[in-house]
């Protein structure tokens, strides 16, 4: 009970004349519920003014739904110039006769809806322009993050590639590599290691610290210091003179632990040697020191600080390992999967499908397990989403600022990234700095603004004599005209009025006799700085907003706010209501949040501290707005401890209204509970109970009505519809009020509370009873449905209407003063009433025959109607929520086996194909000798691929073909066969498959088109983009994906090279040139067909590099060339060029040589290695030099230039200043070579 509300109550009363004081207040509570608790409730009003009751009630508490009929009759109270107009305004409500008010709620019930293709144009482009606003602050903050990870990602990966390049331990650090995942992602190894080391030394120092205060006063001691010579001479005795007899050889088994045990017991001699010192210095420095009890306050309380590290290092390990999961999915997206666009849209086409899936989330039984479920998998698809969405805006930068890295081949430039990296870091930082202290944004791009309005225009505007043509402040009251609304046509509920809404510093319904109003809303608060426990659970607190400004949260004081940052009426009544935001009370959930976000459903508001306070010119923290952004997506509100609340519906905290009313003492309270509850559960009213007595300390005890006693004929009219909560669920019972005993601590007299809940009973009008005949879930249908069409509308006011009939002054008087004759305490069981009207075709047995038979019935119960009801509806929803996912994996396993069976049956293909290739005769690969008969199996392969392309080029089905590379190539040799088939024998088969190899694929214009024979054009001279820049496995490739200086993949290419050079067929020679001998670059040669044949395109090949002629050699004598044959035996002779345009060049040259007895390893890029190293270059020299490192060497350095066809390259030895190594002879490929081969031979 406060004071202010005593004031405003004591106004009022004043007001209407009545000097009885503030002792007996009486409460009207309309709870959340939508349109449906909205248009119940504008029925109940309209009764208990009907009944002269509704002057009684001294306060009038609403939330959510209840808040939207509320706010309406407190605009038209607000208008009232005396006690007769609110006696007027009382009467017009109770009134039956048509009135302005009425007619416009009826005839804009559903204004909250976009309907008709204007509106719901107009409403689709506020959304979709608060969603794209979202994005781009989100996506922002995204690109920012994204520079940052691959700013790290380009200096480690660089930093590994120069140490790996080192020309003594090259070999050894690439070999230390292989082991590197290629999907490791880079934040983990270099930053979990750190931290695992700081939360380990953290760990030993709080087992140190209680020893190191031991003595009282930790400073300087001997004891110590010896300690720590012993502790680090024992391991540096291990580790140098009994390493290797402890740990032993690597092939003696066991050798891993022991290896183990070593480094685990070093690292805690280590941990321990470091937490000596730090725990005496944290003693010693960190807390004051006194006496002997206050140093055992600060060990304790460097205890404390230590566990806090610890768990400081456990999140921030947390946090790397979700940051990495994000950098190596953006990468992923970004050069692997290749398909950003798509990605993009898929996710958008998955967050509109959970967002329409929001209202199911929050339709079923909250309680039960199905809902927990729903919950759980709406909060899991939202983490998902989240994370994806992130990872894919990650994946932009990636793909704009390190994909140059790779535009080279052979090696990367980690230059390339640095520039592109600083100009979206500084787009992208900037525009969230720049524009950071504009924190009204966050509730301009919600759907506040439009949520306001329409609440505004459909309610409150119901109230606004403007809208009617009216100049008196009554004249939506008065009673429609003749004409009806024909002369309003210009008076669209479209059209915004100014004077439909009031700011609230002026709102003052009470001052002439109207009930003080008060609006329920939640203060989200998720992160209490206290500590406290309730809001771990309820992660929420009350704000309770009253007239003239004045505002509560929880039991605190009231306080006053004044000009703009007191909002108005409407927008309170939209916050009281915004029942879906990322801020959801207690059923707050971190992905929920973001999914919510994500998907531009934000109906909450933000109130910032300047607007309380009325600051004029607030200051602002940096980059505010994003910070509140991502308050919203992580669900991370500080409630009323931070400077910045955010609101959300009342409902959230308290939704039955009656919280505010039991916080000021009523003594009389009647509680209108429209929630959605379909299963007659009462979780709203449990909530309140609960929530009463740990706040409030009012016990809310519920009765049931006493058994009418033989002869008693005097009970007031309307007890007969008063029951238990389980003559409420029952369909048994006619019941649907219940009362309630509250008793206050340290108060004298209880209070009272009477629940009206809507059901359906007995004597209801015909049209309605229909209404629910046809509508199941009447009057309990979901909060969703905002839909309201005209037989909605009217079945829920006169179902409020009469409800609330029996409602009056003299009813209530004496439930207070006859309750003890009236009710008793509630046993559980069914109370024996009239039975509830059905609204079925069948009927229920009417007469005492049939009470009796169902007390007795309740009687045998072992559960009450109530449970029973709620577990049938907990099965029922647990089978619905397992039917639903039976279907759903139902159709994930057909489509996972219709995609098994489509590869079965593709694998049966390509084996069909092979065997038949298989069963084709021998011949000469380099034989272009025409064959005069044509082989079965040839026709039928041929015959196959007709059919295949036949079948799927058409429909851009044969990608399964074209991707394997044993179909392409036996592809090439049945189109080569086919051409070396004499024409007049070969089949239609082959001629066909000759002609349409021969057309370009025409997109299925021409029959038929072989889609899968082309192979795409040579690719581009660059790298694969490579996660960690270079793969240091065994699968990496030369030039392609690995470093310069793997040996191990070189040596590999070279294999490669040599068997491809071995497998060769030397060129065709034309007339009067001479053969050219096999090389590597020269792939099996497909023969021209003969001039009688149809010439059929060649098969593709795959594509190589141009290659400049091997230079012919110089004309030399037989017996020199005998005697020089091996004049390099026993020399290695290292190649070095400079860029990958001469590796082509001079790769025949090692056959030359290996000719004369050289040996010769893989060439070497210069250019390659000094950029691998962060080093210069070498400049190139402009004739090629021959070094050789010993005098001996000479001889042959002196013949290689001839062997290859060049007599002028230069011959020195190694320089002095360097170290010579015995048998090498370096050499270094001039700029002459491309361009000037056959130059001054």
């Amino acid at each position: 009970m406060s004071e202010k509300i005593d004031q405003l109550v004591a106004e009022r009363r004043a007001a209407l004349g009545r000097k009885d004081g503030v002792a007996d207040k009486w409460g009207l509570a309309l709870s959340g519920g939508g349109i449906r608790s909205a248009t119940f409730c504008f029925g109940l009003l309209g009764v208990l003014a009907r009944n002269r009751l509704l002057e009684r009630f001294d306060l009038l508490s609403t939330v959510s739904g209840g808040g939207y009929i509320g706010g309406m009759l407190g605009r038209l109270l607000h208008g009232a110039r005396s006690a007769d107009d609110t006696r007027a305004i009382f009467a017009a409500f109770g009134s039956q006769e048509p009135r302005w008010f009425r007619w416009w709620l009826r005839a804009n019930g559903r204004y909250l809806v976009p309907r008709g293709p204007a509106d719901k144009t107009f409403a689709l482009a506020v959304f979709l322009r608060n969603l794209l606003a979202i994005h781009l602050e989100l996506g922002a903050l995204a690109l920012a993050l994204g520079v940052v990870l691959a700013a790290v990602d380009v200096g480690v990966w660089a930093a590994i590639a120069h140490w790996v390049t080192d020309g003594w331990v090259t070999g050894e650090r690439i070999e230390a590599l292989r082991r590197l995942p290629p999907w490791l992602p880079t934040l983990w190894p270099v930053a979990i290691p750190v931290l695992a080391v700081l939360g380990g030394l953290a760990t030993a120092a709080y087992w140190v610290v209680p020893w190191v205060a031991s003595a009282g006063r930790p400073g300087w001691r001997p004891g110590f210091v010896a300690v720590q010579c012993v502790i680090l001479t024992i391991v540096l005795g291990l580790l140098v003179h009994y390493g290797d007899a402890i740990i032993g050889p690597q092939w003696q088994p066991g050798h891993a632990i022991r290896m183990a045990l070593a480094w685990g017991a070093i690292g805690l001699a280590v941990a321990w040697l470091i937490a000596i010192p730090w725990s005496r210095f944290l003693l010693r420095h960190l807390f004051d020191e006194t006496e002997r009890d206050a140093l055992r306050l600060r060990e304790e309380a460097v205890r404390r600080w230590l566990a806090d590290w610890q768990s400081l290092c456990m999140k921030a390990i947390a946090v790397v390992l979700l940051l990495g999961l994000v950098d190596r999915v953006a990468w992923f997206l970004a050069f692997e999967f290749k398909a950003q666009a798509n990605t993009a849209l898929a996710l958008a086409v998955a967050a509109a499908v959970l967002r329409a899936a929001m209202p199911a989330l929050g339709g079923g039984p909250q309680g039960g397990i199905s809902g927990k479920l729903l919950l759980s998998l709406g909060q899991l698809s939202g983490y998902v989403l989240s994370f994806l969405l992130c990872a894919w805006w990650v994946s932009l930068v990636h793909a704009a600022a390190l994909g140059p890295m790779f535009a080279t081949e052979g090696t990367v430039d980690f230059g390339a990234p640095w520039l592109r990296l600083l100009a979206i870091g500084t787009a992208a930082g900037g525009y969230v700095l720049a524009t950071g202290r504009n924190f009204e944004f966050l509730n301009l791009s919600s759907l506040h603004t439009f949520y306001r309005a329409r609440l505004v225009r459909s309610y409150l505007g119901a109230a606004n004599p403007a809208r009617f043509g009216q100049q008196d402040t009554l004249g939506p009251t008065a009673v429609v005209s003749e004409r009806g609304a024909a002369h309003l046509a210009h008076k669209s509920v479209f059209d915004p009025d100014p004077d439909d809404d009031l700011a609230l510093e002026a709102y003052a319904p009470h001052r002439q006799g109207g009930p003080v109003h008060l609006i329920g809303v939640c203060i989200n608060q998720t992160h209490d700085p206290r500590g406290g426990l309730f809001n771990r659970d309820r992660r929420g607190l009350p704000l309770t907003v009253g007239p003239e400004g004045w505002v509560r949260v929880g039991q605190e004081p009231w306080f006053q706010v004044t000009g703009a940052g007191a909002l108005g009426l409407g927008s309170w009544v939209a916050i009281s209501g915004a029942a879906v935001s990322p801020g959801l009370g207690s059923q707050t959930r971190g992905g929920i949040s973001a999914l919510l976000a994500f998907a531009g459903i934000r109906l909450g508001y933000w109130w910032t501290r300047a607007a309380r306070e009325n600051l004029q010119r607030p200051k602002r923290r940096l980059a505010a707005k994003s910070r509140g952004l991502l308050s919203e997506v992580f669900c991370n509100f500080k409630g009323s401890s931070g400077p910045d609340w955010f609101l959300s519906d009342g409902g959230h905290f308290e939704n039955t209204a009656a919280y505010a009313l039991l916080a000021e003492r009523c003594r009389m309270i009647v509680l209108a509970d429209c929630g959605a509850d379909p299963d007659y559960r009462f979780g709203d009213l449990e909530n309140l109970v609960r929530k009463a007595r740990i706040d409030l300390g009012a016990e809310i005890e519920f009765l049931r009505p006493r058994p009418r006693a033989a002869g008693e004929n005097d009970r007031p009219p309307g007890v007969e519809l008063f029951g238990s909560l389980n003559d409420l669920a029952s369909r048994k019972s006619n019941a649907c009020l219940a009362l309630a005993r509250v008793r206050y601590v340290g108060a004298t007299e209880p209070g009272w509370l009477v629940l009206v809940k809507p059901n359906i009973s007995a004597g209801l009008p015909v049209d309605l009873i229909n209404f629910a005949a046809s509508n199941p879930a009447f009057p309990q249908q979901t909060t969703a449905d905002q839909f309201f069409d005209e037989a909605q509308w009217e079945s829920y006011y006169q179902l409020g209407f009469n409800l609330g009939d029996v409602l009056d002054s003299d009813l209530l008087e004496a439930l207070r003063s006859r309750h003890a004759t009236l009710f008793e305490s509630d046993t559980g069981a069914l109370t024996a009433a009239t039975p509830r009207a059905s609204v079925t075709p069948a009927t229920v047995p009417a007469g005492a025959g049939a009470a009796a038979a169902a007390a007795a019935e309740a009687a045998a119960s072992r559960l009450p109607e109530r449970i029973r009801n709620s577990a049938v509806s907990a099965s029922i929803g647990i089978g619905a929520v397992a039917t639903v996912l039976v279907s759903s994996w139902q159709a994930i396993d057909g489509a996972i086996g219709a995609l098994a069976e489509e590869r079965k049956t593709e694998r049966a293909a390509i084996l069909k194909i092979t065997e038949d290739w298989a069963a084709l005769p021998g011949r000469d690969r380099c034989s272009t000798t025409l064959m005069s008969e044509e082989h079965p199996k040839l026709t039928a392969l041929a015959g196959s691929f007709l059919h295949h392309a036949d079948a799927l080029c058409a429909r851009r089905e044969a990608d399964w073909l074209a991707e394997s590379s044993l179909v392409q190539e036996i592809f090439d040799e049945v189109a080569e066969r086919c051409g070396l088939v004499e024409t007049r024998m070969r089949s239609r088969a082959c001629a066909a498959l000759l002609v349409a190899n021969t057309r370009p694929d025409a997109g299925g214009a021409e029959w038929p088109q072989i889609c899968f024979a082309g192979r795409p054009a040579a690719p581009a001279k660059t790298r694969l983009p490579t996660y960690w820049a270079y793969r240091y496995g065994f699968e990496a490739q030369r030039g392609k994906s690995a470093h310069p200086a793997d040996s191990f993949a070189e040596a590999r290419e070279f294999a490669r090279e040599e068997h491809n050079a071995a497998l060769a067929c030397p060129t065709v020679a034309l007339a009067g040139e001479q053969p050219t001998p096999p090389t590597a670059q020269s792939p099996t040669a497909k023969p021209p067909p003969p001039p009688t044949a149809p010439p059929p395109r060649p098969a593709p090949v795959p594509p190589v590099a141009p290659v400049a002629p091997a230079p012919a050699p110089a004309p030399t004598a037989p017996a020199a060339v005998e005697a020089n044959s091996k004049i390099c035996a026993g020399t290695t002779i290292y190649l070095q060029i400079f860029g990958p345009t001469q590796r082509d060049t001079v790769r025949d040259y090692r056959d030359a040589w290996r000719k004369l007895g050289a040996s010769v390893p893989p060439i070497e890029d210069v250019e390659a290695t000094a950029r691998a190293a962060q080093r210069t270059p070498p400049r190139q020299v402009a004739l090629t030099t021959v070094r050789h490192h010993d005098p001996a060497s000479k001889r042959c350095a002196e013949e290689l230039g001839k062997a290859v066809g060049f007599g002028n390259w230069k011959v020195e030895p190694l320089a002095a200043s360097l170290k010579p190594t015995r048998g090498v002879i370096e050499v270094w490929i001039g700029r002459e070579i491309p361009a000037r081969q056959g130059e001054a031979k």
